[in-house]
C-alpha cells in the first residue's frame, strides 16, 4: 500500500526548486516517482507548515533538529 491508497485525492509529491546545481536531476528523479506511483507534482517553495497556528511546533522541531533549547 502507499500513499495514494491511504490518501486518496491527497497526496502529493512536492518539487522543491532550491536552486542548487543538480536541480535538473532531482526534478527528473521527482518526475519518475509521479509516474511510478500516480501521483500528481505540486511545486514547493519548501513550507514548513500548513497554517500559522504550527508555527510553536515548527519551532519546537527546528530546535531539536539544530540541538537547541526552545
Amino acid at each position: 500500500m502507499g500513499l495514494k491508497t491511504w490518501f486518496p485525492r491527497r497526496a502529493w509529491i512536492a518539487a522543491p526548486r532550491p536552486l542548487w546545481t543538480d536541480d535538473d536531476l532531482r526534478l527528473w528523479i521527482v518526475e519518475q516517482v509521479a509516474q511510478r506511483t500516480g501521483l500528481c507534482i505540486a511545486a514547493s517553495s519548501s513550507p514548513v507548515m500548513h497554517t500559522r497556528k504550527r508555527k510553536k511546533v515548527q519551532d519546537l522541531l527546528t530546535a531539536v533538529r539544530m540541538g537547541k533549547t526552545v
